[in-house]
């Protein structure tokens, strides 16, 4: 059994990384964090100087590096953002909406269904309850 983290994609490094999957991913541990894509240099340059950095989807699933990637990207992009991973077989947590119309999800393979997880609303989402207990009275955190 291998002790290395499960290595983490993120396209689309905005907001809801920055409050929310970012700092999760760094208190979670065998997570790490390895590239992010985001056309905004100044979205990608806050991820961190030692995380791969790509301006476009394609050039980070092309990268092949990553074992898993979250899509949280604007939603009208998540069905074809996680249709590039997926398409790789690469297994992807996929921000809600999947997709901006039910037309989008209906040319998925079967097999595609098994590597996709929806993201759930957060307060529903145990670790980020328990992360938000941890933190010093008065922090925000998403």
């Amino acid at each position: 059994m291998s002790s290395r983290p499960l290595q983490v994609g993120v396209i689309g490094a905005g907001r809801v990384f920055q409050r929310l999957y970012g700092p999760a991913i760094d208190r979670i541990p065998g997570l790490q964090l390895v590239a992010v894509a985001d056309p905004a240099s100044d979205a990608r340059e806050r991820a961190g100087a030692s995380i791969a950095s790509y301006a476009s989807s394609d050039d980070l699933i092309q990268a092949r590096f990553c074992d898993a990637v979250i899509v949280l990207s604007p939603g009208q992009m998540h069905a074809a953002h996680a249709k590039l991973a997926l398409a790789e077989g690469i297994p992807v947590l996929l921000e809600k909406p999947s997709a901006a119309t039910p037309v989008e999800l209906e040319d998925w393979p079967a097999a595609w269904r098994q590597l996709v997880s929806p993201a759930r609303p957060r307060r529903y989402w145990p670790r980020y309850l328990a992360l938000r207990r941890d933190l010093p009275k008065g922090a925000t955190f998403g």
